[in-house]
């Protein structure tokens, strides 16, 4: 049976565009109820999906606006760096809550928030360094260079690093010691390729298999790890007009692989009928 070159060429395409959602993070419940008595609040956050990178997320308790719980009296406001690792799909982080012994006082709320910080680390995503230089009178611009690593992950969240600089000398117009601080945002320019495996029988992403072989192996490849898995739809038909036929020939049927974020290759196997009948040879496509 013969592979359409064609077809799988431009359902590659589609692919590529359709590739890596968004991983989606919220929180597990939109209101946690707890007695004062208690003394902490777990808030808990769930991805919907594992991913092949930790995500850092910051979780902040505040007060509302207009107030209700107060911070210190009710609890304590506070943020809390987590991680969320990339097999977890579940993290919760603990808040203090305060028994204030007032009896008969109305039920009290306070806010929690969360955002995602995905900082760059040093060595995988920048180099963290200290460079010393000299502000010449004369100059009012001078520049520092760092380093970042193009780590070919495709599809990764933004990162960011911080750059400080720090007055180290004495002036009349500058006081050492004083600081600035600056947000550097790396983002992602890797883009990952997917093609149709050559098959080494043919020297293209064509298939000949005989019919008595009961089945066919079709893969795709891709060219970089990618932040997120991709799900795959192979599709087995009739060609236009009909040459094999389903299912005196073969099987006609979608098949969804998933195609792991560190994974360069996905597969899905196809059925193919041995009809016992002496006849041309056929083919069928494959999207």
């Amino acid at each position: 049976e013969t592979f359409s070159d064609e077809l799988l060429n431009d359902i590659i395409d589609d692919l590529t565009t359709q590739a890596c959602p968004t991983v989606e993070i919220s929180f597990t419940q939109a209101d946690v109820r707890v007695n004062e008595d208690n003394g902490t609040v777990f808030v808990c956050l769930e991805k919907d999906r594992p991913t092949v990178l930790d995500i850092e997320l910051q979780v902040t308790a505040r007060e509302q606006n207009p107030s209700d719980a107060i911070s210190p009296g009710d609890f304590d406001a506070d943020t809390i760096n987590i991680t969320f690792s990339s097999g977890q799909n579940r993290i919760c982080v603990e808040f203090n809550i305060t028994d204030d012994l007032i009896a008969r006082e109305s039920t009290e709320s306070f806010e929690a928030e969360f955002r995602i910080t995905s900082d760059a680390i040093s060595p995988g995503d920048f180099d963290a360094d200290t460079i010393n230089i000299t502000f010449p009178s004369g100059q009012n611009r001078i520049c520092v260079e760092f380093n970042i690593t193009d780590d070919l992950i495709a599809r990764e969240f933004t990162e960011i690093f911080e750059a400080e600089f720090r007055i180290t000398s004495d002036s009349r117009f500058a006081v050492p010691g004083q600081t600035r601080i600056s947000t550097v945002t790396i983002l992602d320019d890797d883009e990952v390729t997917i093609t149709p495996m050559i098959n080494p029988m043919t020297g293209t992403i064509n298939y000949v298999v005989n019919e008595n072989a009961g089945d066919v192996t079709v893969c795709l490849m891709k060219d970089l790890v990618t932040a997120e898995y991709f799900i795959v739809t192979f599709i087995a038909r009739e060609k236009t007009p009909p040459d094999a036929l389903s299912p005196e020939d073969f099987t006609a049927d979608q098949i969804q692989v998933t195609f792991l974020a560190n994974e360069n290759m996905a597969c899905a196997t196809f059925t193919i009928i041995d009809d016992t009948i002496d006849e041309v040879d056929e083919s069928f496509e494959i999207s």
